[in-house]
């Protein structure tokens, strides 16, 4: 549903890209938090998961440092 692309897989690694678009945004024409954290939990599962095993988190969080908005690619 979002469009988030598989750029590189390595054992333990993952990269993944998405572009913004308008319904990703907030109120503020930012992009929402949730979108923001599913790119990164996109990327946590194919990296854990790279190894053969069934793995996944019990405890996470996200630290938001710049805002982004519609036509920026984020990886």
């Amino acid at each position: 549903y979002l469009g988030i692309e598989i750029v590189k897989i390595e054992k333990g690694y993952a990269l993944v890209k998405l572009s913004i678009t308008e319904h990703m945004t907030n109120i503020y024409n930012f992009t929402h938090g949730g979108v923001i954290f599913s790119l990164a939990d996109e990327a946590f599962e194919l990296a854990c998961n790279s190894r053969g095993f069934i793995e996944y988190g019990l405890n996470v969080n996200i630290s938001y440092n710049k805002a982004s908005k519609v036509g920026d690619i984020l990886y």
